[in-house]
């Protein structure tokens, strides 16, 4: 078999995808699809109706197609609208979660606005700082490439609220610092 260029034809082909549970389905094929007999027979065993796709990095659910390995959120984009995108926003968090409600079309600052806290964060609260030599907090977010300061503060609750509204005055997601939350 030749190398294809990726069409939503072509995935359609070989995949099912319920864009309600974000979960992919091999589909049957027919001999000819396939080099050898012996291919076909493998595949008509193990994969034929069954769930498509392996966690990789991230979490991410992989499927290979035509030897390429896809992340399935890209290629539910590819079913469901014509088009694939060079990045997929989780708005969830759960990068195994491809229902279609759950995902959105994405660039590098839409992502910025939708992360997870960081597994360093010691506050609890992203963009607040607790800094020992002055007894005070800190908050600051980053807007582009830029790090704004937003003030020093008495409390974590009042860095927490001067946080949080830059957070809605830069079009964050409400997402934006939560833990991996499940669908």
């Amino acid at each position: 078999m030749t190398k294809r260029i990726l069409t939503r034809e072509r995935v359609l082909e070989t995949l099912g995808y319920s864009p309600v549970t974000g979960v992919f389905i091999w589909k049957d094929r027919p001999r000819e699809s396939f080099k050898r007999s012996n291919s076909w027979e493998q595949f008509k065993t193990r994969r034929a109706g069954k769930v498509a796709g392996c966690v990789g990095d991230h979490g991410y659910i992989l499927i290979r197609l035509d030897d390429i390995l896809y992340k399935s959120h890209r290629l539910a984009f590819l079913i469901m609208t014509g088009e694939m995108p060079e990045m997929v926003d989780h708005i969830n968090h759960n990068s195994a979660d491809n229902r279609w409600i759950n995902l959105k079309v994405a660039n590098h600052e839409i992502n910025h606005k939708n992360k997870t806290i960081n597994t360093s964060n010691k506050s609890g609260i992203t963009g607040v700082s607790f800094v020992k030599s002055e007894r005070r907090w800190i908050a600051f977010i980053g807007n582009g490439r830029k790090k704004i300061r937003l003030g020093r503060f008495d409390t974590k609750e009042a860095a927490a609220i001067a946080r949080a509204d830059a957070e809605k005055l830069y079009g964050f997601h409400p997402n934006h610092g939560k833990a991996i939350c499940q669908s």
